[in-house]
């Protein structure tokens, strides 16, 4: 559906992106703090095919968040109280970083909101997730409302087939043609290479072929992914000649 989204840009990390110690901490303080912490994720932190395990946690106010507590007819100061007595752990957090986060060109209506964004209940989602910088295809699924951080990107489908041809060396090829790599071989796997790329649909058979495939990888199995490979070059109707150029170009020959 041509959705494709950035991660999360806060501004000021060092005030709302916290360690899980913490997180724990807030929590203990005040229980209602875990309403408003979010697991986060780095791109670094997504590997191929694997389930993303966050260590670091996101403060999340969105911009308007607290009009839709306390009403737009408010100072910042009543606003600021108000937000306190709901969630008087996380305020506390906060507090010494209003300086600086008041500073910031990407806030919300107050400074301890995050900035306006269409999508985040895309991130709530079960979604497909991938890092930017990476030297292969690297995606992966998360149904866990995972957030990411502005070096990643997700589109809120959550089809595995869909998640092979992603990660597959056919994908990878195709990508390379199309974009340059940096450093070291590494790629930009950015939105306006990722959407041009075609996507044929597996007849069901075929659908349910690579499915399979796909939940033996991220068990583990990760030598499946050579057949995945074979079924996605079936679906595009790739010559051997074709496939040989493919696997060679992506280091597979």
């Amino acid at each position: 559906g041509g959705k494709i989204f950035y991660g999360i840009k806060t501004g000021l990390n060092e005030a709302f992106v916290i360690d899980a110690a913490t997180r724990e901490r807030l929590i203990a303080e005040d229980p209602r703090s875990e309403e408003v912490i979010k697991p986060f994720l780095a791109g670094k932190d997504i590997k191929r095919y694997e389930r993303p395990v966050s260590n670091k946690y996101l403060i999340l106010f969105p911009k308007g968040s607290t009009v839709e507590r306390v009403g737009s007819q408010v100072t910042e100061d009543r606003a600021w109280s108000a937000i306190q007595k709901t969630y008087p752990a996380i305020c506390k957090h906060l507090e010494p970083f209003a300086e600086r986060a008041r500073k910031r060109t990407d806030q919300g209506d107050y400074w301890w909101e995050l900035r306006a964004c269409d999508y985040y209940e895309s991130f709530e989602e079960p979604k497909i997730i991938w890092a930017e910088i990476s030297e292969q295809s690297c995606f992966t699924t998360d149904a866990a409302g995972m957030y990411s951080d502005t070096t990643s990107f997700i589109t809120p489908v959550n089809d595995l087939w869909f998640l092979a041809y992603l990660n597959s060396s056919l994908f990878t090829w195709q990508f390379s043609v199309i974009s340059s790599s940096i450093r070291g071989g590494y790629f930009r796997w950015k939105r306006i290479y990722v959407e041009q790329l075609p996507v044929l649909v597996p007849s069901s058979d075929l659908k349910e072929a690579i499915e399979e495939l796909v939940h033996q990888v991220m068990d583990g199995h990760h030598e499946k992914s050579q057949e995945i490979d074979a079924l996605i070059y079936r679906l595009y109707e790739l010559t051997e000649e074709e496939i040989a150029m493919v696997e060679a170009a992506v280091g597979r020959a």
